[in-house]
């Protein structure tokens, strides 16, 4: 019995790789992914800390402005967790601007693994269909095999049952 070859095995196995390779990116994206959310929980926690520091100054120092002469309070607040003062609160609005940008690189780190994610399923369609493919191209392959084995079995019952042609034609003498 002949073996069977399938033609398209060639890609099959690119489609594969190319899936695997896909899916290898995705993996690559969701770490960078994971990384960012973690710095983004632990921008949070930090804030949150800050601005539980800030809610009570530790005391109010009066200043006098010489040219009005009234009275403006400017609020001391302390150390920040970690030893970091913060002055007027302009590191509390970079700490925001960085988690715009965090957030904005996230959303586009999500629309990214969305569009990775269509392309596997695009791959695992396309080896799909292959495969099928495949599937269908050995049945008629097998169908075909056993009409051969069939005809040749007739044919040998054939071989082994009939009698020569030659024994019922008429000879020259009569």
């Amino acid at each position: 019995m002949k073996k069977f070859i399938f033609p398209y095995a060639a890609l099959l196995l690119k489609k594969q790789e190319e899936e695997r390779q896909e899916l290898y990116e995705l993996a690559k994206i969701v770490k960078k992914l994971n990384v960012l959310s973690q710095t983004k929980q632990e921008i949070f926690e930090n804030m949150e800390k800050w601005r539980n520091v800030f809610k009570k100054p530790t005391h109010i120092k009066p200043h006098t402005d010489k040219n009005t002469h009234h009275q403006d309070n400017k609020i001391l607040f302390p150390a920040a967790p970690g030893g970091i003062a913060l002055e007027n609160k302009k590191q509390q609005t970079a700490m925001r601007t960085y988690l715009n940008v965090l957030t904005k690189e996230e959303q586009s780190l999500n629309n990214l693994i969305r569009s990775h994610q269509a392309k596997v399923q695009k791959k695992r369609q396309a080896i799909k269909k292959i495969e099928i493919l495949k599937n269908n191209h050995y049945a008629l392959w097998k169908k075909e095999q056993h009409r051969h084995e069939r005809a040749e079995l007739q044919e040998k019952i054939l071989r082994q049952y009939t009698v020569p042609v030659s024994l019922f034609t008429p000879t020259k003498n009569g």
